[in-house]
């Protein structure tokens, strides 16, 4: 593990190196990067291309190009700035792609070494896993082996209670659906007497509401008659109160009546005595008259 951390180490060291970009005072910058990367991608011979082109505008010398040569594990990017004569980029582009060249040979074994190592590392590993799955598939075989074993042993033990067994729970079985049967019949015949005791309930609901809406009515004439009663009672009362008051003044008049009565006797007595008197008076006189005439 510690070599191949040294491996990935210098890898990184080396990509870094040469990923830096070299720039001169004439204006170009010089860029080495991987091939896999997506700028890695660029045809041989552009920075020549570059180099050996036509007479420029001054627009197109105020920007800024780039291009890239590679080889099999590296690749060059060259960036031309503004301002640089042709002849000067010709000799700069020589020299670094003379020392990059050199690097590049240097990295190529490296990358070489480098790649070697990490595939033994990981064919190692691949090995190291596949061992192991092996020896538990084999632990799983021998473990199914003695399941399958132990099962075929308890199905010739138990065959016949599970044949006995069956056949007692299909008799069940066939005596719980004919109960089931049953049942459903019954509840059927159930349904029908709930849905005729249903409309007879619906009747009686019907009725029972005339009724209360009858005994409100009646309920209501009660009440009218009970006052009407009551109005009554007050009436005889007072008719009660008016007749004890007259037989009252009924009973002092017979009285009053009789005094009057005995007044009248007394006076009738008194009279016929006095009309007696005056007739035996005026019969006297009758009789000394003539004597006196």
């Amino acid at each position: 593990m510690a070599k191949g951390g040294s491996i990935e180490g210098e890898k990184l060291r080396g990509l870094q190196h040469h990923r830096a970009p070299h720039r001169v005072s004439s204006g170009l910058q010089i860029t080495s990067v991987d091939p896999t990367s997506p700028r890695g991608k660029v045809d041989v011979g552009t920075a020549a291309v570059l180099v050996e082109g036509g007479t420029e505008t001054p627009a197109d010398e105020e920007m800024e190009e780039e291009t890239s040569c590679f080889t099999t594990s590296q690749s060059v990017v060259i960036t031309r700035c503004p301002g640089v004569t042709k002849h000067v980029e010709k000799e700069i582009v020589e020299q670094k792609a003379t020392k990059v060249s050199n690097a590049l040979q240097t990295c190529e074994v490296s990358d070489v070494i480098q790649g070697r190592a990490r595939e033994k590392f990981e064919l190692q590993r691949l090995n190291d896993r596949l061992s192991s799955f092996i020896e538990r598939v084999r632990l799983l075989e021998a473990h199914n082996r003695s399941l399958a074993k132990e099962a075929s042993n308890l199905r010739s033990n138990y065959s016949g209670d599970i044949s006995r067994l069956r056949g007692v729970y299909n008799a069940d079985l066939e005596q719980l659906r004919a109960s089931l049967a049953a049942s459903e019949d019954r509840c059927a015949h159930y349904e029908v007497r709930a849905k005729r005791a249903e409309a007879e309930l619906n009747d009686v609901q019907q009725v029972l509401r005339a009724k209360e809406k009858q005994t409100a009515c009646d309920q209501e004439r009660l009440k009218t008659r009970t006052e009407q009663l009551k109005a009554a009672e007050n009436e005889v009362q007072e008719i009660q109160q008016r007749c004890t008051s007259m037989a009252e003044e009924r009973a002092k008049e017979t009285c009053e009546f009789k005094r009057l009565q005995e007044q009248l006797k007394d006076a009738c007595l008194v009279s016929f005595a006095v009309m007696r008197g005056l007739q035996q008076s005026l019969l006297q006189r009758l009789v000394l008259a003539p004597s006196n005439w």
